[in-house]
């Protein structure tokens, strides 16, 4: 547990998350829009499935 705060600490203080964030973001826009018509598809079926399972548990 000690290690896991350190490391989110040193990540914090150095910069380390917000520049990992940002090299993400530059690389992973060309694949998004590469296979945008995939993930969209994707994201709607995880919709329908969550709306779906809402129903199933609700009744």
């Amino acid at each position: 547990m000690r290690l896991a705060v350190a490391e989110a600490t040193c990540a914090r203080r150095t910069g380390f998350g917000d520049r990992l964030r940002a090299l993400e973001e530059e690389h992973s826009a060309p694949v998004r829009e590469r296979y945008r018509a995939e993930i969209t598809k994707r994201d709607q079926l995880e919709r329908a499935a969550l709306r779906r399972a809402e129903q199933i548990l609700n009744h």
